[in-house]
């Protein structure tokens, strides 16, 4: 018998499968070149270093304080109470602690503490104006439109008829205190500058004596520019009257 003839035509050849690779590593992808990585450990470098500059070092370190708006306070009064010292990095300046501190003096309505770089802190700072005087134990004080006792007032102030007038409530009344110098601060210079005193009995019984002795009933505060223009208007024209009750400035009386 011939033997099997796999080269003839027609013949069904069956191929190997392929063997299965062994596993390996996996492939990496690109990694940077020497240069990109060389330009980023650089960029992080001046990075961590521009913010040791600002942080923590004097390069950037505080030099001046710059005081503005008080004319109250000398520059050098509000430094002090700043409490910061020169060469300390401008950063790290704590402005909230600046403004509490500063805002501590008796004579500071509002204060604002900022950086202005390179190296100045500037404090800006609203002084309480004063609108009357009122006894304050043995001596006096100067109050404001909203009512506090900021600073000690000379005596003469309570004696000068010219100066500002004295506020006068019960003693511990603090509503009545605000009320009345709420009232003065609303008074037109032509008004202000002929009351002596404002009497106070409550919050909403407020009395001005004017130093010719004549007396303007106030009320509250409310409405105080219409009130003030009513009672310029009835002591021109009633020349004669002793009180002159604004109270209810759309129906004014005179006795």
């Amino acid at each position: 018998m011939r033997g099997h003839d796999v080269s003839r035509p027609g013949a069904t050849m069956t191929r190997p499968a392929p063997r299965p690779r062994a596993a390996g590593p996996r492939a990496r992808g690109p990694l940077l070149p020497g240069r990109a990585r060389i330009a980023i450990a650089l960029v992080l470098t001046l990075v961590v270093a521009a913010g040791w500059a600002v942080l923590g070092t004097s390069l950037l370190g505080l030099r001046t304080v710059e005081v503005r708006g008080t004319t109250t306070l000398t520059a050098a009064e509000v430094r002090r109470a700043a409490g910061v010292r020169t060469g300390f990095p401008l950063a790290r300046v704590p402005l909230s602690s600046v403004q509490e501190r500063v805002g501590d003096l008796p004579v500071v309505r509002t204060v604002h503490a900022a950086r202005k770089w390179p190296h100045t802190l500037v404090v800006t700072v609203q002084d309480r104006e004063p609108v009357g005087v009122v006894a304050d134990g043995g001596g006096w004080s100067y109050v404001d439109a909203t009512g506090a006792a900021f600073a000690p007032a000379p005596a003469e102030e309570a004696k000068d008829p010219l100066g500002h007038p004295v506020l006068r409530t019960r003693k511990g009344d603090v509503a009545a205190l605000r009320s009345a110098a709420r009232v003065v601060a609303a008074l037109p210079d032509t008004l202000l500058g002929s009351v002596a005193h404002v009497d106070a009995s409550t919050a909403d019984s407020v009395t001005l004596v004017l130093r010719s002795g004549k007396s303007v009933v106030w009320g509250s505060p409310d409405r105080s520019a219409r009130k003030a223009t009513v009672a310029t208007v009835l002591m021109k024209s009633v020349a004669d009257g002793k009180t002159y009750d604004v109270s209810a400035p759309d129906a004014p009386t005179v006795r």
